[in-house]
Protein backbone atom coordinates (compact mmCIF):
# COMPACT_ATOMS: atom_id res chain seq x y z
CA UNK A 1 0.00 0.00 0.00
CA UNK A 2 1.31 3.93 -1.02
CA UNK A 3 1.03 6.41 1.83
CA UNK A 4 1.43 9.45 0.64
CA UNK A 5 1.45 12.60 3.01
CA UNK A 6 0.67 16.47 2.96
CA UNK A 7 2.15 17.80 6.40
CA UNK A 8 0.36 20.80 7.68
CA UNK A 9 -1.73 20.40 4.76
CA UNK A 10 -4.20 23.27 5.53
CA UNK A 11 -6.84 24.00 2.76
CA UNK A 12 -4.93 22.24 0.23
CA UNK A 13 -5.78 18.41 -1.03
CA UNK A 14 -3.73 16.92 -3.48
CA UNK A 15 -4.60 13.67 -5.09
CA UNK A 16 -3.52 10.66 -3.86
CA UNK A 17 -1.64 12.13 -0.71
CA UNK A 18 -3.36 12.21 3.09
CA UNK A 19 -4.03 15.77 4.83
CA UNK A 20 -2.00 16.33 8.02
CA UNK A 21 -2.25 19.21 10.33
CA UNK A 22 -2.83 20.48 13.48
CA UNK A 23 -6.02 21.65 12.85
CA UNK A 24 -9.31 19.73 11.63
CA UNK A 25 -10.91 20.78 8.37
CA UNK A 26 -12.44 19.94 5.02
CA UNK A 27 -8.87 18.88 3.30
CA UNK A 28 -7.42 17.25 6.84
CA UNK A 29 -7.63 12.85 6.80
CA UNK A 30 -5.22 13.11 10.13
CA UNK A 31 -5.34 15.89 12.62
CA UNK A 32 -2.23 15.80 15.10
CA UNK A 33 0.45 17.61 16.44
CA UNK A 34 3.67 16.75 14.53
CA UNK A 35 5.83 18.01 17.25
CA UNK A 36 4.53 15.02 19.33
CA UNK A 37 5.67 12.83 16.25
CA UNK A 38 3.85 11.59 13.38
CA UNK A 39 0.90 8.50 14.05
CA UNK A 40 2.90 6.44 11.38
CA UNK A 41 5.15 3.66 12.06
CA UNK A 42 8.57 3.53 11.25
CA UNK A 43 9.52 3.11 7.17
CA UNK A 44 5.50 3.17 6.45
CA UNK A 45 5.63 6.26 4.36
CA UNK A 46 6.33 6.81 0.53
CA UNK A 47 5.92 10.56 -0.20
CA UNK A 48 5.82 13.48 2.18
CA UNK A 49 5.09 16.62 0.89
CA UNK A 50 5.74 19.44 3.07
CA UNK A 51 5.29 22.75 1.47
CA UNK A 52 5.58 25.73 3.58
CA UNK A 53 5.94 23.84 6.97
CA UNK A 54 8.83 23.03 8.33
CA UNK A 55 9.77 26.39 9.27
CA UNK A 56 6.78 26.60 11.54
CA UNK A 57 8.59 23.73 13.67
CA UNK A 58 11.27 24.82 16.47
CA UNK A 59 13.38 21.85 16.30
CA UNK A 60 15.28 21.68 13.04
CA UNK A 61 17.02 17.90 13.76
CA UNK A 62 13.67 16.68 15.16
CA UNK A 63 12.09 17.67 12.00
CA UNK A 64 14.92 15.58 9.68
CA UNK A 65 14.75 12.73 12.41
CA UNK A 66 10.83 12.55 12.40
CA UNK A 67 10.56 12.47 8.06
CA UNK A 68 13.54 10.21 8.34
CA UNK A 69 11.81 7.70 10.89
CA UNK A 70 8.90 7.54 8.84
CA UNK A 71 10.12 7.61 5.24
CA UNK A 72 10.56 4.35 3.85
CA UNK A 73 13.52 3.69 2.78
CA UNK A 74 14.41 5.65 -0.91
CA UNK A 75 11.07 7.29 0.12
CA UNK A 76 10.87 10.93 -1.10
CA UNK A 77 10.26 13.96 1.24
CA UNK A 78 10.12 17.12 -0.90
CA UNK A 79 10.22 20.44 1.30
CA UNK A 80 9.42 23.96 0.56
CA UNK A 81 10.20 26.56 2.64
CA UNK A 82 11.20 30.58 2.64
CA UNK A 83 14.45 31.66 1.71
CA UNK A 84 15.78 32.76 4.68
CA UNK A 85 18.91 34.38 2.91
CA UNK A 86 17.66 36.68 0.84
CA UNK A 87 13.49 38.33 0.96
CA UNK A 88 11.44 38.91 3.23
CA UNK A 89 9.53 35.58 3.41
CA UNK A 90 11.01 33.63 5.95
CA UNK A 91 11.11 36.47 8.57
CA UNK A 92 7.41 38.39 8.27
CA UNK A 93 5.26 35.82 9.39
CA UNK A 94 5.62 35.66 13.40
CA UNK A 95 5.00 31.77 13.12
CA UNK A 96 8.31 31.04 11.36
CA UNK A 97 10.22 29.99 14.30
CA UNK A 98 12.83 28.22 12.16
CA UNK A 99 14.94 29.58 9.51
CA UNK A 100 16.15 27.80 6.31
CA UNK A 101 18.49 28.67 3.17
CA UNK A 102 19.54 26.71 0.56
CA UNK A 103 23.07 25.81 2.41
CA UNK A 104 20.45 23.94 5.00
CA UNK A 105 19.84 21.52 2.50
CA UNK A 106 23.05 20.53 1.42
CA UNK A 107 24.62 16.77 1.86
CA UNK A 108 26.65 17.58 4.55
CA UNK A 109 24.40 18.31 6.65
CA UNK A 110 21.59 16.28 5.11
CA UNK A 111 24.00 12.72 6.19
CA UNK A 112 25.02 11.38 9.55
CA UNK A 113 28.46 11.18 9.38
CA UNK A 114 31.51 12.93 11.95
CA UNK A 115 30.59 16.31 10.60
CA UNK A 116 26.80 15.56 11.51
CA UNK A 117 25.35 12.87 13.64
CA UNK A 118 21.92 14.06 13.36
CA UNK A 119 20.56 10.36 13.50
CA UNK A 120 19.13 10.76 9.75
CA UNK A 121 20.73 10.20 6.14
CA UNK A 122 19.33 11.65 3.41
CA UNK A 123 20.51 12.00 -0.21
CA UNK A 124 19.68 15.59 -1.88
CA UNK A 125 17.95 14.54 -5.20
CA UNK A 126 17.16 18.31 -5.69
CA UNK A 127 17.91 22.01 -4.58
CA UNK A 128 16.90 25.02 -6.05
CA UNK A 129 15.72 28.70 -5.09
CA UNK A 130 12.67 30.06 -6.77
CA UNK A 131 12.70 33.68 -8.39
CA UNK A 132 11.58 36.08 -6.33
CA UNK A 133 8.03 36.72 -5.69
CA UNK A 134 6.57 39.81 -4.03
CA UNK A 135 9.98 40.05 -1.89
CA UNK A 136 10.23 36.54 -1.12
CA UNK A 137 11.52 33.47 -3.11
CA UNK A 138 11.78 29.64 -1.67
CA UNK A 139 14.33 27.05 -1.10
CA UNK A 140 12.92 23.81 -2.86
CA UNK A 141 14.19 20.22 -1.77
CA UNK A 142 13.63 16.71 -2.99
CA UNK A 143 15.71 14.31 -0.16
CA UNK A 144 15.77 10.83 -0.57
CA UNK A 145 15.72 8.42 3.18
CA UNK A 146 18.67 6.46 2.89
CA UNK A 147 18.19 4.03 4.82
Amino acid sequence: MTVNINLGCGPVRFDGFLGFDIQPGPTVDVVGDFTKGLPWGDSTVDTIAAYDFIEHIHDKVYTLRELHRVLKPGGIAHIQVPDAEMGCGAFRDPTHVSYWCRQSFMDIYMQSGPFHPGGYSFAVDHLDVTEMVDSCRWVIARLRALK
